[in-house]
């Protein structure tokens, strides 16, 4: 379908078409359960593939819609029904790109800081603890690099697996 939704130049270049600035819900379905498929994104690569299409059509995501535990399964349940419903809702409003600069500059400065806040206050307590010397300057920068990236990678993970409620 990549071809109905954008048109390539002879040097291979994507230009989108008649579709951009519209916007779009992926769905699919999975066999396996919620949990399952929110820990191990099987549903993954098929959401990668549809959003790479799409956003290279200049289309912008309303949000995505995945029914679990297909297996076996004989009709929609409600509940989904619903969801669906309100994504559709969702294709209806205007999606709003930029704007609000400064704004998102301080949350992400927010942001920054508490994450600051929080990975030098476990550095403190392992300082205590013994586990890493109060004094050295390259030691702790180090240690707090460390700290940070976990830190940052679980929070990461967390906001995607939220984000993108693929249950």
């Amino acid at each position: 379908m990549r071809d109905y939704f954008v048109h390539t130049t002879s040097k291979g270049e994507n230009i989108p078409h008649f579709l951009k600035g519209k916007s779009y819900v992926s769905i699919t379905s999975c066999y396996k359960g919620a949990l399952e498929n929110g820990l191990a994104g099987v549903t993954d690569a098929t959401f990668n593939q549809i959003d790479t299409v799409m956003s290279q059509a200049g289309m912008h995501r309303a949000g995505e819609l995945v029914l679990t535990g297909t297996f076996r399964m004989e009709a929609v349940p409600e509940k989904k029904k619903q969801e669906a419903f309100h994504l559709g809702a969702k294709l209806a409003e205007k999606v709003e790109r930029g704007g609000f600069t400064v704004k998102r500059y301080l949350q992400l400065f927010g942001m920054l800081a508490v994450s600051t806040l929080i990975v030098m206050g476990i550095q403190k307590g392992l300082q205590v603890l013994g586990w890493i010397p109060e004094q050295g300057f390259w030691i702790n920068y180090v240690v707090f690099v460390v700290i940070f990236f976990l830190f940052l990678a679980g929070m990461l993970r967390l906001v995607t697996i939220h984000n993108h409620k693929r249950r």
